[in-house]
């Protein structure tokens, strides 16, 4: 009805009027346009007529400029600008043209959602291997209908980008490759229209855990591992190795990986207290990013002991005590073990606080020579042994007896060595008292048979032989015979056919040996009325067991041959003897040994 009006009073200007508002209408429609952040410009043609007036309503009324505004022509250049709006808000915006014939006009309407805001405190939990999660906050003004989450893997350029979409404030990532480094980006999506910033972070995965590892040298001050890589390897560049105390000059270090895939690697910790027991980490390293550790615990070899000793008054047949010193220097320890021999299955064990002494009374054999091991232990390492070697002392001999040959009226001694005990040579013991007299001769000799022949004895002395079975330079108990000579003989024949080659060859003892004694008549021995030549004499003997703790006053002297025809040792013994006077000269024994290479030389 208004244009109808107005078109019979000028309907020519009015028609013009109509078309220059549709082309300005067609021209808004061609230029509006929504830039970030909750900022819309609305472009104006370019020319635009005087006196033109436009009104900018919108809902809700937050923004500038402020709702209901009005914008001349002159205010205008080519567009009006709205910002400050609310993000993630939908908005319904009208604008109106007014001039001097039209009133507010309708030239524009347009519903907008404006761009949310970004989420904020981002939050990524990598402390998983395969597995990440993310937390994060909602933005705080305006609204959004979900998030957008971009997952980028550096690691991997070959894989492709990982979009996900929530309405959570979290998410989990799933199926990552250990060690691995991305990148996330976040955005908020409100009615399907994102943010226009985001919050993007990197991180990293934790990497696998080194395989299992091994000491592959210690001794006193040095451990050397050796270890296994990661299975799967996945993805890291380092290993750390840390050791506890802090006892090495280097106590933590980086160990770059070796070869794809990667191999074995070592690392090495020097300067540690002998003894001391270590923990001893390994973790695999990725961009910053530590592993769990694979953890052991490893002792240092503590010093070793000394001076192992044995109680010689302590050998028996089947027992002995060890003694020993502990380790000379700074060392820790638990305590020792003694064992005899390396491969003992069950060796004492002495504590450190406790004497250092320990008895062996088990499974013992007489006469046989034994090596003990000394060691000091921290945990289950044994130090490098100190060792010593004692030899059970043997059983005394048997059957000891004194024997006369009629024929050769020679007497032999001989003796039984006991079956349960090992010795290698015998020791004997001889002594000559003289009737009426205090003084003593003491000798001694060593064989290795059974028996010894004995000639030469003196009438009116005694003789008493000690026999010691002899191991190792350890002796037994000693057997004793004694010998009375109550009568004279005449000489000792000591010869016989498989001798002959021998006295050849020394002179030590005659091939046959004559010898007569004559006691001269003197005050002191008026009962003897004639010279008389020496015969075997009768003879009282006794046997005793006892050990032998005389003083040896002179050795005589014993010269040894080896031979294999001499059937057994031979003593002669040649003593000059005047009973008026107090001092006589040294008895001189001279010995043959049937053993090869035991009695060589002369010994006094």
């Amino acid at each position: 009805v208004w244009e109808h009006r107005h078109t019979h009073q000028g309907g020519k200007k009015i028609s013009k009027m109509r078309k220059v508002l549709q082309l300005w209408l067609v021209i808004l429609d061609g230029f509006l346009q929504v830039i970030v952040c909750t900022e819309l410009i609305i472009r104006l043609p370019g020319y635009l007529p005087q006196e033109v007036v436009y009104r900018l309503d919108y809902s809700p009324n937050i923004g500038s400029p402020t709702a209901n505004s009005t914008f001349t022509s002159s205010e205008l250049e080519d567009a009006i600008t709205f910002s400050g709006g609310s993000p993630g808000t939908l908005y319904n915006f009208r604008l109106y043209f007014s001039n001097s014939t039209i009133l507010d006009w309708l030239t524009w309407t347009a519903t907008i959602n404006t761009a949310p805001d970004p989420p904020s405190n981002l939050d990524i939990d990598a402390n998983y291997g395969t597995n990440a999660l993310l937390r994060w906050q909602p933005p705080t003004v305006g609204g959004f209908s979900g998030f957008r989450v971009g997952v980028i893997p550096f690691s991997e350029p070959n894989k492709t980008i990982k979009t996900i979409t929530t309405r959570k404030t979290d998410s989990a990532l799933n199926d990552l490759s250990p060690g691995a480094t991305y990148g996330v980006n976040l955005y908020t999506v409100y009615e399907s229209k994102e943010s226009q910033a985001y919050l993007s972070s990197n991180f990293t995965t934790k990497p696998n855990t080194p395989g299992r590892f091994i000491i592959w040298f210690r001794n006193e001050t040095t451990l050397l591992i050796l270890w296994q890589p990661p299975y799967p390897a996945g993805h890291f560049t380092d290993y750390k190795v840390s050791i506890n105390p802090k006892d090495a000059i280097v106590s933590e270090k980086y160990v770059p990986k070796e070869g794809e895939p990667p191999v074995p690697s070592q690392a090495a910790f020097n300067d540690l207290v002998p003894g001391r027991a270590y923990n001893i980490s390994v973790e695999t390293v990725s961009e910053g990013k530590i592993s769990d550790p694979t953890t052991a615990q490893y002792r240092t070899v503590p010093l070793r002991p000394y001076n192992v000793i044995f109680d010689s008054e302590a050998i028996g047949p089947d027992s002995f005590i060890v003694r020993w010193s502990g380790p000379d220097g700074i060392s820790e320890f638990d305590g020792y073990q003694v064992a005899i021999g390396i491969r003992r299955k069950t060796p004492q064990i002495i504590g450190r606080g406790a004497a250092r002494i320990a008895k062996f009374e088990n499974n013992l054999l007489p006469g046989r020579t034994y090596q003990v091991v000394v060691k000091t232990v921290s945990g289950s390492v044994a130090s490098w042994p100190a060792t010593g070697n004692v030899t059970t002392k043997p059983l005394p001999v048997k059957n000891l007896r004194l024997k006369t040959d009629e024929k050769t009226e020679e007497i032999t001694l001989s003796w039984n060595a006991d079956i349960q005990s090992q010795q290698d040579s015998y020791k004997i013991i001889y002594t000559e008292t003289v009737l009426y007299s205090a003084r003593t001769i003491i000798s001694m000799v060593y064989v290795t048979e059974f028996r010894i022949k004995i000639c030469l004895l003196q009438p009116m002395y005694t003789y008493s032989f000690w026999v010691h079975a002899v191991s190792n330079g350890i002796e037994s108990m000693g057997r004793r015979v004694q010998y009375e000579a109550t009568d004279l003989s005449s000489e000792c024949d000591i010869e016989d056919d498989r001798e002959k080659e021998y006295n050849k060859e020394t002179t030590a003892i005659p091939a046959k040996t004559n010898m007569t004694t004559t006691r001269n008549r003197t005050e002191s021995d008026s009962n003897l009325k004639q010279d008389v030549k020496m015969k075997q004499p009768t003879t009282k003997s006794s046997i005793t067991t006892t050990p032998l703790s005389v003083e040896t006053r002179k050795l005589a002297t014993r010269s040894t041959t080896n031979t294999s025809t001499q059937p057994f040792t031979t003593i002669s013994i040649k003593t000059t003897t005047t009973l008026a006077a107090t001092t006589r000269k040294l008895t001189t024994i001279s010995t043959t040994t049937t053993t090869n290479g035991y009695l060589s030389g002369n010994r006094q």
